[in-house]
């Protein structure tokens, strides 16, 4: 999922942008790195919803 949207963003961008689409093979690089950071950022965020959900510490 990550992965998809940062790939739709970096499109979005380099049609918005013109001068990115000129750039076109560093546009991989750079989707691959935001999935990275994208997946760094949401895998805690979901960690966190899912044992405050199943696992409360106050009940």
């Amino acid at each position: 999922m990550p992965y998809i949207s940062s790939s739709i963003f970096i499109q979005f961008i380099s049609f918005a942008f013109t001068f990115l689409s000129i750039v076109n093979r560093e546009i991989k690089y750079f989707n691959r790195c935001q999935t990275i950071v994208k997946c760094l950022l949401q895998s805690p965020v979901y960690l966190i919803a899912l044992t405050s959900k199943f696992l409360p510490l106050y009940a």
